[in-house]
This record gives C-alpha cells, structure tokens and sequence, in this order.
C-alpha cells in the first residue's frame, strides 16, 4: 500500500470516527421537520393514468387484487391516484378453523422492477439481508414483489452476477411504507459487472477487461492511475450484454489504476460498477475470486466494500431487535451479541474501506 492509499484510509477512518463520535455523544446539531407528501400529480382524477400515476379514478391499469398478490377482493384506486387494497383479501388457508379469507386491513406490497445483465443472477436484501433472488430474462429485465409488509421505513437493495459470478455494485434506497399501500419501482437500471485475468501487470503489457451489462448498449471504461492520469475507452456490448475491451499498455503508469465502467440506456447513464484495481509493475499476477462473493467482516450488504452503505444498515438496527434474516447477518459479520451496539461500529471502522 502506498503513501497516498495510507492517507486517504486514514483521513477517510478519522473522519468516520468523527461522526461516530458526535453520533454517540449526542452533540451532533442535527435539525428535522415533519412534513407530509401526498404523492399527488398533475392531472391526477381524469380517469387516464399518465407518468407517476398507477391508477386513477376507476381506471386501475389492467391490475387487480390477485395480479398484485392478494387472494381476491375488490381493486380500488385512492385520490392520490395509488392502489387502493384494503379491499383485498389474504387466504388464511385450510386446516381445522375451515380456512377461509380475511380482508387485507394493514400489508403493504412493494412491487421493484428494472434491467441488468441478461441472464444475471439477481439478489434483492431488506434491510441488509438478501431476501429474495432471480433470473433476469434474455433482455436483462427482471421483478421482485415484496408482499405482507408492515408499515415502517425499509432498506432495498439489489445487485446481480453474471455468468461469470462477477458481481455488480449494489443499488440501494429507502422508502417508508404506510399501511395497505401498493409502491411499484420499475426504472431500476444496475451497474455492469467488470472483471479481468489479472490483477498485475507489467507496465509495457496491454491489459483485457470483460464484463456483463444490458445488451447492444454503449459502455465506457475509465481508467484512473494513481498520479491522477484518467483515460476512458468506448466499448460496444453484444446482443447477449457481455463486452470485451484490451486497453493498451500506454494506458497505465506504475503504480495502481482503478478501472470502472458504466452503460448508456436509454439516453441515461447506469450506475458505476465496482472498481476494479490492477497494480502496474514488473510482475504478472493472475486474479484469483474474480466474482468474489464477499460478504466478509461488516460487509453487510455484500458489495465488497465497508462503506456508508453498511453505515446506514447499522444505522436503521441501532437499538433496536434484529429481524430474523438480520441476526443471521449480525453474528456472521459483527459481533454476533445479536444486537448493533457501539461494539459493531468499532468493528465497521477497523475494517472501513470508503
């Protein structure tokens, strides 16, 4: 590790623990206001559904209770032009009570749809803990639906690997959920995956990256070596979403070259990938865990990486009882007392990599 690598780590960690400390200690100024948003739109109460809406008036988008994961009921829209399901029923099953309905008075569902590498192993976590996964289809599209969940703000997060096991970087937001509400995500776009042979190199030597992303879009790969030289380079992916790109050995200087890519879709511009850090040298050395499936100490949302994302998880837990699927988290990654104390952000800032 270098001179400059060291103090960056170390402003990096001084400047978390400053924040740790004010945290703690309570003498941060922080300020809120409550404040209500109604959600409401332009043109809301026409009877035609237009962007933002997901239903209006009796106009309901060709979606009904069932198609939303209920049992049955009846659809409704409300004034904010969202679904309406406290009409919806929930099957309580057989058994000896005789089975039978109930009406959906408190669930909320969250439906999450969006675009990453075809064929690409999909992972979505709540609140840090990777919830449920899928396929994407041969065009990268992919859906989840978190159902029967109550009222409450959570963490989603997602992320895919390609045929390779490479790991995209993981996309993450909040929202709050009041009770018997439908929220639909569906312009959710993750980063390309990125990877290469080796992770050294010998400064006179071209080095080759591949990678997944959505398929025969424009990709662009930027190299940024540690005397603060940036190159970028046009790469094209295939029909299949896989690109493959030799950046010449003019393209490095000694040292360590971090290597991102992002994808153009749509006329928008895709998150960053993970970076991918090559030293430049006098030696060959071949890359080993190339997909890296990570998920090491305070890595709790596996992206390989201890930053303020995993700061935010702990943040959410603080004082609070663990759910199930995060206790299983907790012990594997922090300190296993099956609690977040001032004990597990020690742990986050010794193995903190910004």
């Amino acid at each position: 590790m270098d001179c400059v690598t060291c103090s960056k780590r170390f402003v990096s960690r001084f400047f978390f623990g400053i924040v740790l400390l004010f945290f703690f200690t309570g003498t941060f100024p922080v300020y809120a206001e409550d404040v209500e948003l109604d959600g409401r739109v332009p043109g809301c109460g026409d009877g035609v559904i237009e962007f933002a809406e997901a239903c209006d008036l009796s106009s309901l988008n060709g979606q009904s209770c069932t198609t939303l994961g209920f049992s049955g009921g009846v659809l409704g829209c409300t004034v904010l032009c969202a679904y309406d399901t406290s009409s919806c029923t929930v099957s309580s099953g057989g058994g000896g009570g005789g089975g039978g309905s109930r009406t959906n008075t408190s669930r909320s569902l969250v439906a999450l749809e969006g675009f990453s590498v075809p064929f690409g192993q999909i992972f979505l976590l709540v609140d840090g803990a990777i919830s449920a996964s899928t396929t994407a289809d041969q065009l990268g599209r992919f859906r989840f639906s978190a159902r029967n969940l109550d009222a409450g703000t959570y963490q989603f997060s997602m992320y895919a690997r390609d045929a390779e096991s490479v790991q995209s970087a993981t996309y993450s937001f909040f929202t709050t959920l009041k009770s018997r509400t439908v929220i639909k995500y569906d312009a959710i776009v993750l980063s390309p995956t990125l990877t290469s042979d080796l992770s050294g190199i010998d400064r006179d030597d071209a080095l080759t990256v591949r990678g997944g992303t959505l398929p025969a879009v424009g990709t662009q790969i930027t190299v940024r070596n540690s005397n603060g030289v940036v190159r970028t380079f046009a790469a094209t992916s295939s029909s299949a979403g896989r690109f493959t790109y030799t950046l010449p050995a003019s393209t490095f200087t000694q040292g360590n070259a971090v290597i991102t890519t992002q994808s153009t879709f749509l006329g928008s511009t895709t998150p960053q990938s993970r970076p991918l850090s090559v030293q430049v040298g006098d030696t060959t050395v071949v890359r080993t865990n190339q997909g890296s499936v990570c998920g090491g100490r305070a890595d709790l949302n596996t992206d390989c990486r201890v930053n303020l994302i995993d700061f935010s998880i702990m943040l959410f837990w603080f004082k609070q009882p663990l759910s199930g699927e995060f206790t299983n988290v907790e012990k594997e990654r922090l300190s296993g007392d099956g609690l977040i104390n001032f004990t597990d952000f020690s742990i986050l800032l010794y193995a903190w990599t910004g």
